[in-house]
């Protein structure tokens, strides 16, 4: 409704009217999209299928991520633009940022919107814009190497950063008014608006564009929530609604023109609505944190706003929101407005309230701007649309007592009285706010002019499609609208670029305007060009009555020459000629009688085609050419400056009258060529005209003329007799020709200034003729030559013809003489029989000149109208996009381990391929000794490489050491002295070539496979310990030959016993990284030492990073390598497969935790009997009640038969060597004896590895070794002969991918690999990853710090009383944690709500204080350090008997860290706390003495102060670290605490920055007074001056947030002396729901205890738990799954299950070098605790001793150590010496083997080993001592 006033009486300021809107919104591709979809309700943000996320690059790791939601809310064709349209090749609109383009082309389309043509407005326009982060470039552009070099950084700069965003415009534009780009954060838009509207307010410009653009890139990929932060778990945003949980970010902008209001009333724009009053302010630090909002802020904004417009919050009754559907947000929000809206009244619901980001999310910068054109289109409508996802109130909104009501369903905009008014508001982080008060706009004004007849209506296109599509939008657009044509003409000629491509038409109305525009026959089309136009000057016989009548009522100018020409006239022709052509109705066949009067005709003439050139040419047509048909070419001459109008009247008044005069004739057109019709003619008559080939007209005496009609019937020739009174052109005109020469000469002429055509000579006029009488004399007498002078027109190319007069006679004639194909002739004016009127034959031509190019002036082409909005233009957008692959984890970054795979993925068979050898090194010569461990099979192999030319030794194996005359040498295999003795002799050669496995027959049996270690695995053993031990000055490369050890075809694995050389292959290059070692596996022992030479001539490759190293496979010439192929496996559907119900199964390592997993699965599945075999056995069954409650493996295990045979298995315990066959054949004994069949067998008995070669005993090997060799090869001699369903083979993934300390299990477990494919029947070999719970990764004790690097994370010990490791990965900052459990942490055990443990709040404080000064060192004195924008997000409960890991997470801010507080709890991490942490410079913190505030608080509370942290409501409880409260004062809105630590918390209180407990007390006491009903939700800031000691004053000054549900306080603490300790503000408490609460710590205390952490100190950390606790490792019950995924499956003999991506893992296993235990190992961390002084404590007694001793002590984490104790039993393991190697050789500069620590195991015995290396004496001459012994880790 509009009421009785628009405006207040005075205003403070100028209102804005917003004349143009435009946008691109999710769902909505314009402004009337985007209002359909505002009335209708509609949810524009889309869902996709996993599907289609994955095609738009979505990797696996997020889309299997719960917390990741597949929805987007992005606007259509985002990447797209028309380049062409704004001058922009394909490469400039790819490197150019999409939101930059986005807002470039709606700046344009609301250009056009509000009717402008930039190019034409003459005042200045400004653009003042907003745009997102530019991530396109560092996504898209930067990483593609290709496109970035080939355009510089420069060119990438300037496209994409966002400070050239309206720069952009301006130059595409053309706009020379200011151009400003913008930025905060989310209120940006808004301020755009507001910057927009002072500086019109100013005068800074005319006019502004302002608005803003936003895309997030990947711009459809959904996103990742988290709990409590901004985004919608589900992808809705629910603003104001009891379920808001966040919102969902928006891709898209808009644009809206803006203008003084008096200005758009003045110029006539459509006024969508007003501005009336804007303001911006900033928070400042009045609220939590920097990202938090702040009510006192808000309302400010607002307040400013409505102050600016000077209207009264009454009068305003809908407001936009920001409203992004946080709960902290929304209610902080409302609160704001009803502080202001609410102010001096009770009245509750009175204003609506929404927001349209539950419709299209949140654009980010660009969410001002969506709201700001939501708001507009409301006010223009007079509806509020509906707000959506609204259901129920937010409770902690006060819906129903504030002013304000959800609009959540389509309302009509009704007001009392006063104009419709509403609020918009924008806020950003930060703290920036924005607020827009905003009314309807005013009426439009009434049209005074009276509605014109026909209107020329406008459109162009840069290409013909275009233009269609504009033609049919502009139709759909007026289809049965009620709107003033004159208003859409007006716009389209002066609102719109004109392009090349054109159409136009005429039309009458909107209606008419719909069928012309979808008429092919009245829509004109051309392509403009540079046209040259001829004017055409009608002649005699065209003129009736009436002609240019309508022109002269509605054209001024056509007017003015008319009533000029008349008022000359009426003196030569005594009356006036305007009652002639513009007769009264009943007049006109009077007037149309006397103009055919030659006197009269001929004046009456030239005033109208004098009138319609006038015209012509205001409008900005200007002839090129002009040819006049008699009478018309004095009006041609005039045109052209040769007669002056008043002459030139008068000649043609005087010429009329005199050939009045004459004898009356006739005159015939005669359809004849000329030449045809002078031979026929008879005397008398003449030819009068040649109007073109084939046209003549003869004249004379009307007898003659008749006669020679009649004749030429006869003849049958085509004649008509013309209406004339006379003979014109002919001798009848001869009597006047001296008297009319008189008057030219009279008369002054010019020579012309415009060409024009000469009738006499049919060829263009020279000056001389056209200022000679004699010339006008001729004229008036011979012939007309028009046709011979169109014919000089069309011989100099293509004319766009115009009639200037009335009808198209001239128009016809000049047709016949033009190309078929070429432009026709154009009238002015209608004919006299012509049903169209003036304006439309008038416009028509206008029109079609236009769309060939003429240039029409749009201001004189029609009066002036009203500019109306009208669909934009088509834009033929096209994709423009850097291709390139992007990194998903610039985007949502993950570990470098990526944690667990789907069960389906965990899947991979072995996949050969043929590689081309490494030719880079094929023809070096072969240089230096080579050692070749050869037998008779290798004497090929030999004679090749001497032919090569190397030097070869020959090593020979005997039953002596020797060597012969040839040099060749012989040792005894299994004796170490003799490898050492040979290294000894020859030196340590740079090439060894082991061929020993290529001799002897395949291994039968157990016996025959170990003793063929003797020449495989053991002489590699022990060559490489001797290499260790000997004096090297270069690294050793090692080539192992074998033949028969890989299935590559299928058919050529045939020596299984020597796939252990893998173990040397894949282990030893980790720990000795001087040495090189390659596999060539051959495929018989008779074989062409040609492609051996090849291989081994080349140099060594080392695979690439994650790729398993592979031997080589030498195959018919071929060359093959090994990878591995990721196979999907299917959950099964249905009964298992490839088992049988009760079916029979012998398990190998029965009792073993992944014996007792697959058991307990069979059991549950078919109802299994099984026979479980185990080295001990159990103990008789009568005393399994015994061992219920036993917690050692003897227990689990009896629980889990017990569990068996409840679910229906049978189940047979046995106790059994498996390596022995003996023992294995009792066992198949009692298995059928009982059950009759055995149809499977698992063989998971096995061993853990551990220990490095170079120290590995043989024993040591034997033992890992022994069942899977021995035991493999036993079940097949003692159950081979059955018919087995499957024997699985629980191999490891050690046997792909090697691993540190892993040389005898990896060995082992790749025997078992290729056994597999040599035992008939489905044998299948399982490699599996490390289980979790149960399986070798969870039963070797390694230490943490060792466990961690196998996972790429150097731990070392951090002391805090809750973080107590430190863990650094490669390119990460440290991050810390700790296990923490109510039963070894009292801050869990003494905090409780609702008797659960809950961590307090402070923990979160000190602990991310802790990491931070740890992490980031202080600058230097007087430093320190700042905690900010701390928000608690979450609990983090932990039930009694349950355990959580915290962590501080860190990462790098502008001047410091963030960081995050995080528990991880079963491999699920959540976040409990988050902000920044920095060093600030001190003494900056203004605070008052403490002596006075303790002068203005001495008021003491009456409270009970010892039990104020006694909970009244029952739902917190605290314990005796609680109790440090002494005392309270309180003052006016301010209160002073006392608190002295008791005794348990002055006893830890060095041990934190700040202790939990006593902070709590000293900044909760204030809450705790109020029954605790509020608690902490966060700390804006905290300063740390000092260490806070065991006696602190805490000062507390509350503040107003305006809100009953929220406090805030700030602190100040002292010490006893007055000095500052601590200055906190913003301390933020929120009222609570205590049930809800309790609830939320109750479930979430659950999971703690149901789904315990993985202690860090664990085995199974290193292997089960990422860097972001991610279960990495394979549960019990997904291991169940697998085996029975493969049972059901046929992939193959050989299977990886590994639960996390194969190439991860194998990278991860890899990286563990000799040189990352070096020198990132902690090795106190690594050792395995140090021992207490013994009573026998010898010091050191040299200086040797002691620095040796020193560092021991630095490696093992010992303070003394005593020189006489063994290394090992102070703690210490391989790892550890591998650093104390490495700390050697660095500090004193010898290099220790490291043997030499298991051979001399003490600092003396180490000091007297060094000192017999510095003398120069060779190791092998060292008294040294064996000490056998096994291997901890």
């Amino acid at each position: 409704m509009t009421g009785p006033a628009y405006h207040e009486p005075e205003q403070a300021v100028e209102p804005i009217a917003v004349i143009g809107i435009a946008c691109r919104l999710p769902g909505a591709e314009d402004v009337p999209a985007f209002w359909r979809n505002l009335v209708d309700g509609v949810e524009s943000v889309k869902f996709y299928t996993r599907e289609e996320q994955e095609a738009l690059g979505v990797p696996d790791y997020l889309l299997d991520d719960p917390t990741f939601v597949r929805a987007a809310s992005v606007a259509e064709d985002y990447g797209a633009l028309d380049a062409a349209f704004f001058g922009m090749s394909p490469r400039e609109a790819e490197l150019r940022d999409p939101q930059q383009r986005m807002f470039l082309e709606l700046s344009n389309t609301a250009l056009e919107d509000a009717g402008y043509d930039p190019s034409r407005y003459q005042g200045e326009v400004g653009v003042y814009g907003t745009i997102g982060s530019d991530e396109y470039q560092w996504m898209y552009i930067r990483p593609n190497r290709k496109v970035f070099a080939s355009v510089g950084s420069l060119a990438v700069f300037t496209g994409n950063h966002p400070d050239y965003l309206a720069t952009l415009v301006s130059y595409k534009l053309d706009l020379r008014g200011p151009s400003v780009t913008m930025h905060t954060a989310c209120s940006s838009s808004l301020v755009a608006i507001h910057v927009a509207c002072e500086a019109l307010r100013a005068g800074e410009c005319d006019m502004a564009l302002t608005g803003g653009v936003s895309l997030e890139m990947p711009a459809e990929w959904g996103y990742q929530y988290h709990q409590d932060g901004i985004y919608a778990a589900d992808g809705h945003c629910r603003a104001f609604d009891a379920g808001a949980a966040g919102t969902i970010w928006g891709g898209g902008g808009g644009v809206a023109v803006l203008k003084r209001l008096s200005d758009a009333i003045a110029d006539g724009d459509h006024i969508r609505a007003v501005v009336a009053g804007n303001a911006i302010n900033n928070d400042g630090a009045t609220k939590v944190g920097f990202s938090a909002p702040s009510a006192e802020g808000q309302a400010a904004a607002v307040s400013l706003a409505l102050g600016v417009a000077q209207v009264d919050p009454r009068t305003v009754t809908y407001v936009e929101a920001h409203g992004t559907g946080t709960s902290l947000g929304d209610p902080i929000e409302v609160a704001a407005l009803s502080n202001v809206f609410g102010s001096g009244t009770d009245e509750a619901g009175w204003c609506g309230i929404g927001s349209v980001k539950t419709n299209i999310g949140h654009l980010g910068p660009a969410a001002g701007i969506a709201g700001f054109i939501k708001t507009v289109l409301a006010l223009e409508h007079g509806m509020i649309p509906p707000t959506i996802n609204f259901e129920k109130p937010n409770p902690r909104i006060d819906f129903g007592t504030n002013p304000f009501y959800v609009a959540s369903s389509l309302t009509k905009w009704e007001t009392d009285g006063f104009p419709r008014r509403a609020g918009v508001s924008s806020f950003g982080i930060g703290g920036t706010n924005a607020h827009v008060v905003m009314e309807q706009a005013p009426p439009a004004p009434v049209p005074t002019t009276q509605p014109r007849p026909a209107h020329l209506l406008q459109v162009s296109a840069r290409t013909s499609s275009a233009l269609e599509a504009a033609v049919r939008r502009l139709a759909d657009r007026l289809d049965g609208a009620e709107i003033d044509l004159a208003d859409v003409a007006f716009t389209l000629r002066k609102g719109r670029r004109e392009m090349t491509h054109r159409a136009a038409v005429v039309a009458t109305d909107a209606a008419d305007a719909v069928a012309a525009l979808t008429d092919p026959r009245r829509l004109v089309k051309g392509k403009a060009g540079k046209p040259r136009v001829a004017w055409l000057f009608s002649g005699q016989g065209a003129q009736y009555a009436g002609m240019g009548a309508q022109l002269y009522r509605t054209e001024p100018v056509f007017a003015a020459a008319v009533d000029e020409c008349a008022e000359i006239l009426r003196d030569e022709l005594g009356l006036d000629i305007r009652t002639l052509l513009f007769p009264e109705d009943g007049e006109r066949e009077r007037a149309d009688e006397r103009l055919r009067q030659t006197s009269l005709t001929q004046p009456a003439l030239f005033t109208v085609e004098w009138a319609l050139a006038s015209l012509w040419r205001s409008w900005g047509v200007e002839p090129a050419a002009m040819v006049g048909h008699s009478i018309g070419e004095y009006v041609a001459a005039t045109f052209a400056g040769v007669f002056d109008l008043p002459d030139a009247l008068r000649l043609v008044a005087a010429r009329g009258r005199l050939m009045q005069s004459m004898p009356e004739g006739s005159m015939l057109a005669v359809r004849m060529e000329e030449d045809e019709v002078r031979g026929q003619l008879p005397d008398g008559l003449s030819i009068a005209t040649v109007n073109g080939p084939g046209s003549c007209v003869v004249a004379g005496p009307t007898t003659l003329v008749e006669e020679f009609s009649a004749r030429l019937e006869e003849a049958g020739v085509g004649r008509t007799m013309l209406r004339t009174s006379h003979a014109f052109h002919s001798p009848m005109m001869d009597p006047i020709l001296g008297e009319f020469h008189d008057v030219v000469a009279r008369a002054a002429r010019h020579a012309p200034s415009r060409p024009f055509l000469s009738n006499v000579s049919g060829t263009w006029i020279t000056a001389e003729e056209a200022v000679d009488p004699a010339y006008w004399t001729r004229h008036l007498r011979e012939a007309v030559r028009f046709g011979d002078c169109v014919a000089t027109l069309a011989a100099e190319g293509e004319w766009r013809l115009v009639e200037c007069g009335p009808g198209r006679q001239l128009a016809g004639l000049a047709r016949t003489q033009l190309p078929r194909t070429g432009p026709a002739p154009l009238a002015s004016l209608p004919g006299p029989a012509d049903p169209k009127q003036d304006l439309e034959v008038l416009y028509a031509a206008a029109g079609t000149l236009w769309t060939s190019g003429v240039q029409l002036d749009a201001d004189a082409l029609g009066e002036p109208a009203r500019r109306v909005p009208l669909p934009g233009y088509p834009y033929e957008r096209t994709h423009h996009w850097v291709q390139t692959t992007i990194d998903p984890e610039l985007v949502y970054p993950r570990s470098p381990r990526a944690g667990a795979l789907a069960p389906e993925e965990w899947y991979s068979v072995p996949a050969w391929r043929q590689a081309p050898v490494a030719l880079t090194a094929a023809t070096t010569a072969w240089s230096g000794r080579c050692l070749v461990f050869a037998g008779p099979a290798a004497e090929p192999m030999v004679a090749a490489l001497r032919t090569a030319g190397a030097d070869v030794v020959s090593v020979i194996r005997g039953e002596t050491y020797g060597v012969a005359a040839d040099g060749t040498i012989t040792i005894r295999p299994g004796r170490r002295e003799d490898y050492e003795a040979l290294l000894a002799e020859t030196g340590v050669p740079a090439r060894v070539v082991h061929a020993w496995a290529l001799d002897g027959e395949p291994a039968d049996g157990v016996r025959q496979t170990l003793a063929a270690q003797d020449a495989g695995f053991h002489s590699l053993l022990d060559l490489v310990q001797a290499l260790a031990q000997a004096e090297r000055e270069h690294d050793v490369h090692l080539d192992v030959v074998t033949a028969g050890t890989q299935s590559v075809t299928g058919h050529d694995l045939h020596r299984p016993e020597h796939a252990t050389v893998a173990g040397i292959a894949k282990v030893v290059p980790l720990e000795a990284r001087w040495l090189s070692v390659r596999h060539i596996d051959l495929e018989d022992v008779v074989y062409d030492p040609t492609p051996l030479l090849v291989e081994l001539t080349a140099a060594p490759e080392e695979p690439e990073e994650g790729v398993p190293p592979s031997p080589v496979a030498l195959r018919a010439g071929r060359r093959w390598v090994r990878g591995y192929q990721q196979v999907p496996v299917a959950p099964l559907d249905g009964e298992p497969a490839g088992l049988r119900e009760e079916g029979v199964y012998v398990i190998t390592g029965g009792l073993g935790g992944i014996g007792l997993t697959l058991a307990e699965d069979l059991a549950a599945k078919v109802r299994a009997r099984l026979v479980l075999i185990s080295r001990s056995g159990l103990p008789p069954r009568d005393g399994w009640d015994a061992l219920e409650g036993a917690d050692d493996r003897t227990g689990r295990a009896v629980r889990a038969v017990r569990r068996m045979e409840s679910a229906g298995a049978e189940v047979l315990v046995m106790a059994a060597d498996v390596t022995d066959p003996a023992s294995l054949r009792e066992v198949r004994t009692a298995a059928l004896g009982r059950f009759g069949r055995v149809d499977g067998i698992v063989h998971a008995a096995g061993l853990p590895g551990g220990g490095m070669a170079e120290v590995k005993e043989r024993e040591a090997a034997d033992l890992v070794m022994a069942p899977k060799l021995a035991g493999t090869l036993a079940l097949r001699e003692v159950f081979g002969d059955l018919d087995l369903d499957f024997v699985l083979l629980c191999s490891s993934v050690t046997a792909v991918a090697g691993g540190f300390g892993q040389v005898d299990y990896c060995a082992a477990n790749n025997f078992m690999d290729a056994y597999a494919h040599t035992w008939p029947g489905r044998v299948l070999s399982v490699n599996w990853g490390a289980w979790l719970e149960v399986g070798m990764a969870a039963e070797v004790a390694a230490p943490v710090a060792f466990r961690a690097l196998q996972r790429g994370d150097r731990v070392t010990p951090f002391d805090h009383p809750v973080l107590s490791h430190r863990h650094e990965t490669p390119g990460r900052t440290p991050w810390y944690g700790g296990t923490v459990a109510p039963d070894t942490h009292w801050m869990l055990d003494e905090h409780r709500m609702a008797q659960v443990p809950v961590m307090p709040g402070t923990v979160y404080l000190d602990s991310a204080r802790a990491a931070f000064q740890d992490a980031v060192p202080s600058p230097g004195p007087g430093y320190e350090v700042e905690l900010r924008d701390v928000a608690f997000v979450a609990p983090m409960p932990v039930a009694d008997g349950g355990a959580a890991e915290l962590r501080v997470h860190l990462t790098p801010s502008g001047d410091g860290m963030d960081f995050e507080v995080v528990s991880v709890v079963g491999g699920r991490s959540r976040q409990h706390a988050r902000g920044a942490a920095s060093w600030i410079r001190g003494g900056q913190e203004h605070a008052a003495e403490l002596a006075e505030v303790r002068a203005r608080c001495s008021h003491a509370s009456s409270d009970d102060i010892a039990h104020v942290f006694a909970s009244a409501s029952g739902l917190l409880s605290f314990g005796p670290r609680w109790t440090s409260l002494r005392s309270v004062y309180l003052g006016q809105n301010e209160a002073l605490a006392r608190l002295e630590a008791g005794p348990e918390v002055a006893a830890e209180i060095d041990g934190f920055g700040f202790h939990p407990a006593l902070l709590d007390e000293a900044t909760a006491f204030l809450g705790a007074r109020n029954d605790h009903s509020f608690l902490p939700i966060g700390y804006g800031r905290i300063v740390v001056h000092a260490p806070v000691p065991g006696r602190v004053w805490s000062h507390a000054i509350q503040r107003d947030t305006g809100s009953a549900e929220i406090v805030a306080v700030d602190f100040t603490l002292y010490d006893d002396d007055g000095g500052k300790i601590l200055t906190i503000s913003d301390f933020v408490l929120r009222r609570i729901d205590r049930d809800s609460v309790a609830q939320t710590v109750g479930e979430g205390a659950k999971e703690s205890v149901e789904d315990r952490a993985v202690a860090e100190e664990s085995a199974a950390a290193g292997m089960a738990v990422d860097l972001d606790g991610a279960k990495a490792g394979i549960s019990p019950a997904d291991g169940a799954d697998a085996f029975r995924r493969l049972l059901a499956v046929g992939l193959g003999t050989q299977v990886v299950v590994n639960a996390t991506p194969l190439p991860e893992f194998v990278a991860g296993v890899r990286e563990l070098t000799q040189d990352t235990v070096a020198e990132e190992l902690d090795g106190a961390a690594a050792a395995d605790g140090a021992h207490a002084l013994d009573e026998d404590h010898v010091a050191p007694r040299n200086e040797l001793e002691s620095t040796l001793a020193g560092l021991w002590g630095e490696v093992l984490g010992a303070r003394q150590v005593s020189v006489e104790q063994d290394f090992f039993e102070l703690g210490g393991n391989s790892l550890v010496a591998v650093q104390l190697i490495a700390l050697i050789r660095k500090k004193i500069g010898v290099r220790l083997p490291m043997r030499s620590l298991f051979q001399v195991p003490t600092v003396a015995g180490m000091a007297s080993l060094v000192e017999e290396l510095r003398g120069q004496q060779p190791v092998k001459q060292v008294a040294l001592t064996r000490l056998p012994r096994q291997e901890r880790a």
